[in-house]
């Protein structure tokens, strides 16, 4: 599945087909930690939003995390695709919530609120702002750039 259009309404997706590496991680992204690597636009973001999606959505639990380079990176990244797949399931705009302030993204999965933390991982003291959370997933994006610190203490509360 890719996403197409750019410069349509931003909330509108296009879907197409998964290409055969982004279903084959899709079907088979059943391990602890999953890595999905690949060229630049080669469609990760597009299957690991909805993988990590699908996680959220089959698991009853109502606590996930997300950790990217920055605020903004996350955004871009996981916010937007995360929000435009569940407003293709019907959601709307009101029904999700989403808080730079307070780094959350929530919205509600029968009759369960989830809420999505949104961490940067920008330096060893990011580390701090994850230390204590306990949480039914992880999605680290762009994990290359994330100081090993604060990847470890992320890996560490699921």
């Amino acid at each position: 599945m890719s996403v197409k259009g750019r410069g349509k309404s931003k909330n509108v997706l296009d879907l197409q087909p998964f290409s055969a590496k982004q279903a084959d991680f899709l079907f088979n992204s059943d391990a602890h930690m999953n890595v999905c690597v690949g060229a630049v636009r080669s469609g990760k973001t597009v299957v690991t939003n909805f993988r990590f999606l699908q996680h959220i959505l089959e698991h009853g639990y109502d606590e996930f995390l997300v950790t990217g380079k920055s605020q903004k990176t996350i955004k871009r990244n996981v916010v937007r695709g995360l929000k435009r797949l569940l407003m293709s399931m019907g959601y709307r705009e009101e029904d999700i919530r989403y808080s730079t302030m307070a780094g959350e993204l929530e919205f509600v999965v029968d009759d369960r609120e989830v809420i999505v933390y949104l961490v940067a991982l920008k330096d060893e003291s990011s580390a701090d702002d994850i230390q204590g959370m306990t949480v039914a997933g992880l999605y680290s994006d762009e994990v290359t750039t994330a100081p090993k610190s604060g990847f470890d203490m992320a890996y560490s509360r699921c």
